[in-house]
């Protein structure tokens, strides 16, 4: 024991002196705070942290108030966001919960109306009207996205002068219109015209799959053609909907900086005048991504995008994703491809067996199956040696298996492959040895996704809401799909995941299956299931 003799008291404790100051975070180097201020924004740390002193709080505005969403605006006589927030800004969305909509369609609902009065009373959304929301954004010097938003599964869009005052703020890079129509009525003696518009790069304008109520779309094509007459050369991303595209505007433009551009909707190939479809495309080098999901009209048969007898000179070197609803054989554009795809759908819109009933029952829209050796057909005409993902849809035929052989030979690279295989008769049963072993070559496939589309499937919505019916279901899924599931797992030491398609108490639902290879047993395999994914 050491005792201290309290009459020589120790001399005190001396640190040494830092030879260097602490830095704190204020003196870090700007683009290390922000790599340091993001990842506390990953972690949701990022606002607390905000809240320690005022200097890191003004640290943090830039991050925090980068994106904001407004929800259920009712109305903007006044901007919903304080004026101190502005100059933070880099991307807005607004989800909108227009009062007058609601107003009417309720009084629809109802019975005090006949019917919501569309066109002039709903047809035209009132909300962003006004000078409130011109003046916000112009006052937003970092802005550079807009996202409009509209959740209703009806006919309601943004007017002229709301479309005008966001394409005031000459920094804007990025619109996006979901669910709303783009100026579907002018006033009496209106027209589009604008003065000067942002170099935009990226047009999204988004529609639900099937518009239930059809209407005139002459205004919105007039609104978009005059758009991408003065943003045709900036643009590099470009989504719409068929029913309201300016065809001859596509055609007869030059799109030097186009990279992705996305068509989905109703193509009435009568109406538009412009068959063959390849003339559209003609003048957009830079393409990378081309997916053209098209509708067919009832009564109207899938066309060729570029006819086998038409004879011009048209390449897309940078070509990497291709999307084609009802592929023909006879179409010239697959042996034109670059080597460098490296994602394909050749599917049906919508899909026969799964979406079909849903879009197809007021006879607005068919949807035919192709053949398998039809598909065959197509997929031979073309060199894909970077392919690695492929999603097709089919009949079964004569030509399945050599079909089947053909992929896995043709495209060594696949990881991903979602196949829709559809039954040529009521009492066909599923070879599921030839396939397994007609794909069997592909040894880096991680996901298959496979609709197997058995006789003995329970029909879906047959005992909905019944306690039998989930019973039925869960019995179909052990007893049918897992056979399947581990007969894939077990043929392809790669595979992931597996999905099968079948349908359940409301609707078709993916059947999800995680791979477990177990090395300290000899490599063996089994599979897990997890909860059934809904479409």
């Amino acid at each position: 024991m050491l005792l201290l003799d309290p009459s020589h008291p120790s001399p005190p404790l001396r640190w040494p002196a830092p030879s260097k100051p602490i830095p704190g975070l204020s003196e870090l180097n700007e683009d290390v705070l922000n790599y340091l201020l993001l990842e506390l924004k990953a972690q949701m740390l990022l606002r607390p942290f905000s809240q320690t002193c005022r200097k890191m709080r003004q640290s943090c505005m830039p991050i925090l108030f980068r994106s904001c969403t407004i929800r259920e605006c009712l109305a903007l006589l006044a901007f919903p966001l304080p004026q101190s927030l502005w100059p933070y800004i880099q991307d807005i969305r607004f989800f909108d919960g227009c009062y007058e909509y609601h107003v009417l369609t309720r009084a629809w609902e109802s019975g005090r109306l006949s019917h919501v009065p569309y066109p002039g009373d709903a047809l035209l959304c009132r909300v962003y009207e006004g000078a409130a929301l011109e003046t916000a954004l112009q006052s937003m010097p970092r802005l550079r996205t807009v996202t409009l938003f509209f959740r209703q599964p009806a006919l309601h869009g943004i007017s002229w002068p709301t479309l005008r005052a966001i394409l005031s703020v000459p920094q804007l890079e990025r619109l996006v219109l979901r669910g709303y129509l783009l100026v579907p009525e002018l006033t009496t003696g209106g027209d589009v015209c604008l003065e000067s518009v942002p170099a935009l790069t990226t047009f999204r304008y988004i529609q639900p799959k099937y518009n239930l109520r059809p209407h005139d779309y002459s205004s919105e094509i007039r609104t978009v053609d005059r758009l991408l007459h003065r943003l045709h050369r900036t643009l590099q991303t470009l989504i719409l909907p068929v029913e309201s595209s300016p065809f001859p505007r596509l055609c007869s433009l030059d799109w030097p900086s186009l990279r992705e551009l996305r068509l989905q909707g109703e193509y009435d190939a009568l109406k538009s005048g412009f068959s063959p479809f390849i003339f559209c495309i003609a003048n957009m080098p830079r393409l990378c991504i081309l997916c053209l999901e098209f509708a067919l009209p009832a009564g109207q048969e899938p066309l060729p995008i570029w006819p086998a007898d038409l004879h011009i000179d048209m390449l897309w070197p940078l070509l990497e994703e291709l999307t084609v609803s009802f592929p023909v054989a006879n179409d010239k554009i697959y042996a034109h491809l670059p080597c460098t795809l490296r994602r394909l759908s050749l599917t049906c819109y919508p899909h026969y067996g799964r979406e079909r009933p849903k879009y197809t029952a007021d006879g607005r829209w068919h949807s035919p199956l192709i053949p398998a050796s039809n598909m065959l057909s197509i997929l031979q005409s073309g060199d894909f040696p970077l392919l690695a993902k492929l999603k097709i849809e089919y009949q079964e035929d004569f030509a399945e298996a050599q079909l089947l052989r053909h992929i896995g030979t043709a495209f060594p690279k696949l990881t991903t492959l979602k196949i829709f295989r559809n039954r040529e008769h009521e009492r066909g049963e599923l070879p599921l040895d030839m396939i397994v072993e007609s794909l069997s070559p592909l040894s880096r496939l991680r996901t298959i996704r496979f609709h197997p589309d058995l006789t003995d499937a329970p029909a879906t919505g047959s005992l909905a809401g019944s306690n039998p019916g989930y019973t039925v279901f869960n019995l179909f899924r052990t007893t049918r799909l897992r056979p399947i599931a581990e007969a894939f797992a077990s043929r392809w030491h790669s595979i992931e995941s597996i999905k099968l398609l079948c349908p359940s108490i409301s609707r078709h639902t993916w059947t999800n299956y995680r791979v477990v290879r177990h090395c300290d047993e000899g490599q063996s395999t089994h599979i897990e299931g997890i909860p059934v994914c809904a479409l």
